[in-house]
């Protein structure tokens, strides 16, 4: 393979359709761009250049490209186009433009804070069932590359699966795989060369090692260290005392090391996260924030979404008026508030 080519600003793609703005990073089989769409209006798209002249990538870069077209899910980046060009194959995608997950955990280990666990199974139910419907195509396509830096999160503060690639069929396996280098930290041991070959319950490693990352603001010790030189693998709750034992259960049962130790899909997975999630202390009371409209765990200093302090102000159940965290009553309606009920009768 080619080391990948540097596209430069300014530079058109497809007769004209598309011009670089920026390189956004690269990888193993090439860069992504950030990109002005010059047919509809300008929108700006993704666009992921793998460089590879030989006739088989090719081949696998249609096929596949193809197959990433046709998906359809909220969870997961749209792709609209495909072409090849001068010896090098572009993938054209939405563009989501806001943090990854990967930024909120390194501000939030900065801040010396841990993130709310509300809000990262918020964040983890939108992956999960984005994962579901890939394991659930025809054969199941194993993403291969989940991590926090690959999920984004949308205006609506909705979790977003953001890199693809381009798919690697292995013809004699029943599953399609996308062709990734290892993600340390992230990537299951059987990733590695020499392991036995992956397929939907290597998502499970790496949904399970996110969903550490996030609970923790700790990078997972990497899954071939953990196999070969021992590397412990701390339980989440002893960084974070406010995750519940079935929550545990399920970030360590998705991390086994042991490929039949782990659920065999994404959807089992889901299925006992949302068990685990739902057995845990109800956070009924929410403190409600007067900037974004986001509903905050009872008790939070700042708003998860947009950071605002509570201290500030928070919104009156009976009338929506900005009222100060220390105010026992609204001063527009006269109410007794403290903290909004949100999803109580």
């Amino acid at each position: 393979m080619q080391s990948p080519i540097a596209l430069p600003v300014g530079c058109n793609l497809s007769k004209g359709r598309y011009t670089i703005l920026k390189k956004l990073g690269a990888g193993g089989y090439g860069s992504v761009y950030l990109a002005r769409d010059n047919r509809l209006s300008g929108r700006p798209v993704a666009v992921k250049a793998l460089h590879d002249p030989s006739p088989e990538a090719e081949r696998l870069f249609r096929r596949e490209a193809t197959l990433l077209a046709s998906l359809d899910h909220p969870g997961l980046v749209g792709v609209s186009d495909y072409f090849g060009e001068e010896h090098s194959y572009y993938l054209v995608m939405d563009y989501i433009d806001g943090r990854d997950l990967l930024d909120v955990a390194i501000e939030a280990d900065k801040a010396n804070r841990l993130l709310p666990v509300d809000q990262v199974a918020e964040w983890m139910l939108h992956v999960c069932e984005a994962v579901v419907y890939l394991h659930r195509q025809t054969p199941p396509i194993v993403h291969r590359d989940i991590k926090p830096g690959n999920i984004r999160l949308n205006a609506a503060g909705r979790a977003i699966l953001v890199d693809f690639g381009i798919a690697k069929i292995d013809p004699k396996s029943k599953t399609q795989s996308m062709a990734k280098a290892v993600s340390v930290g992230f990537s299951p041991p059987e990733q590695y060369a020499g392991g036995g070959g992956t397929d939907t319950r290597s998502d499970v490693y790496a949904l399970g090692a996110t969903l550490y990352c996030l609970l923790t603001v700790q990078s997972p010790p990497d899954g071939f260290d953990r196999l070969m030189r021992d590397a412990p693998l701390v339980p989440p709750s002893r960084i974070n005392h406010l995750v519940s034992p079935t929550l545990e259960e399920v970030v360590l049962k998705a991390m086994s090391l042991g490929i039949e130790q782990r659920y065999r899909d994404a959807g089992e997975m889901l299925a006992a996260f949302r068990a685990a999630t739902e057995r845990g202390t109800p956070l009924v009371t929410r403190s409600v924030c007067a900037h974004c409209g986001h509903a905050n765990r009872s008790g939070a200093r700042f708003c998860a979404r947009c950071g605002t302090p509570f201290g500030a102000a928070f919104t009156c159940p009976a009338c929506g008026a900005a009222v100060r965290s220390t105010s026992r009553f609204c001063p527009r309606c006269g109410r007794e508030t403290g903290s909004r009920e949100v999803g109580s009768k």
